[in-house]
């Protein structure tokens, strides 16, 4: 469908991720920076882009009109970029090179293309790591809305499916109210839950599947 070539001595993209606004590419370029631009997904044209100076960047998630991701370095945090790419959110986060870094969204509404451009409405950014706990942000605004502790541990997955948001933690999975933060403990999940395994879960039905066979559970009655 289309092709997005490194421009002005940037590399090729060595990071992308794509959600709801779009697709996200994050390129190396001259003097230390780090150009991160929001395409639209069928054409590939910008939306908008931008440029950090850092060492060491991961994009994590896209929202419905924001991007999330992990600067490391001399300056560690997670940043939002919202609307046109500015900068809306900071978060501290010692999180080393940025593996253990875990994201997901939840989708909302977004309309593209045409004369109005992007305009994202709703949804929740969810960023997790054992230094920060479980963060979430405004999809559309990129706004900081919670932060929570989770479980304890690594943070092995953040599962974002049918407009609900979970958590795996301690082998254990937790539903977390995207608008709120607020963390439950699934009842009759099945567990513990491997940390390479694939999970889904929708409407209360959960599935499990991971070397050691595949596990499954609904909601009671």
């Amino acid at each position: 469908m289309w092709e997005h070539p490194g421009l002005n001595d940037c590399q090729a993209a060595h990071d992308i991720v794509a959600g709801p606004a779009g697709v996200a590419v994050a390129e190396r370029c001259p003097d230390g920076k780090e150009r991160i631009e929001l395409l639209n997904a069928r054409s590939g044209t910008a939306l908008w882009k931008t440029e950090i100076s850092t060492s060491t960047l991961q994009l994590l998630a896209v929202g419905t009109n924001s991007v999330a991701l992990y600067q490391g370095g001399l300056v560690s945090q997670v940043i939002v970029l919202g609307p046109g790419g500015g900068y809306v959110s900071q978060t501290p986060c010692p999180c080393g090179d940025g593996a253990s870094l875990r994201a997901g969204t939840v989708a909302g509404t977004v309309f593209a293309g045409g004369p109005i451009g992007l305009i994202g409405v709703g949804g929740t950014v969810l960023v997790g790591d054992p230094a920060i706990g479980l963060v979430g942000f405004d999809g559309s605004t990129g706004k900081l809305l919670w932060q929570k502790p989770t479980g304890g541990g690594p943070v092995p997955r953040v599962l974002a499916q049918d407009g609900d948001a979970y958590v795996i933690s301690a082998g254990a999975l937790v539903r977390v109210d995207p608008v709120t933060g607020e963390q439950q403990a699934v009842p009759g999940a099945p567990g513990p839950l491997d940390p390479g395994g694939v999970v889904a879960a929708v409407g209360g039905y959960v599935a499990a599947g991971s070397a050691a066979g595949l596990s499954f559970s609904g909601p009671a009655g």
